[in-house]
């Protein structure tokens, strides 16, 4: 009797646990910010800009693997973007029209990216403008929603995949 109520707690814990949604707030300022949020609580993460980073080739392979993994993640998740501002450096008129038409495509085919490939997407207060400073400014409020079960299964694909493509490689290499 007591191990059926046991293993009915067990599986009521693991349900709870993989069907729990994780909200990723992401603000990019002056400094960045990634906020973690689960049920009970929130795990927060800040980064100055005062930090400089040495880039490598070898970090560059694992920024690659980074990059298909978090593409993985956002197919799965629903993207909310509260705010894009881009302030742009005010110039001559030419090429104040050129730099905004190249601002302008950037951002939204960025915009279209995120669309496509995530399950739902929302985008609100997007705004180009000049910059008072003369200086390129980007200040992004987004906001990813995914469940444990989602991470879960974006890993084990993520995980499959590379494992083929690293059986195929060595394969092609013999």
């Amino acid at each position: 009797m007591i191990a059926a109520i046991l293993y009915t707690f067990a599986a009521l814990m693991i349900f709870f646990v993989l069907t729990e949604i994780i909200t990723i707030k992401l603000s990019i300022g002056e400094s960045y910010t990634v906020e973690l949020s689960f049920i009970v609580f929130a795990v927060v993460f800040k980064k100055s800009k005062s930090y400089k980073t040495v880039k490598s080739k070898r970090r560059n392979k694992r920024s690659s693997r980074r990059y298909r993994f978090i593409l993985s993640l956002i197919k799965h998740s629903e993207v909310k973007i509260k705010s894009l501002r881009i302030l742009i450096p005010d110039d001559s008129p030419h090429k104040n029209a050129l730099r905004f038409g190249i601002y302008n495509g950037l951002v939204y085919s960025f915009l279209a990216f995120l669309e496509n490939n995530s399950s739902f997407f929302t985008a609100d207060n997007i705004t180009l403008s000049f910059s008072e400073h003369n200086n390129l400014k980007k200040l992004l409020e987004a906001e990813f929603k995914i469940s444990l079960l989602d991470v879960f299964i974006a890993s084990f694909i993520f995980a499959s995949k590379s494992l083929i493509r690293l059986l195929y490689q060595r394969v092609n290499a013999q």
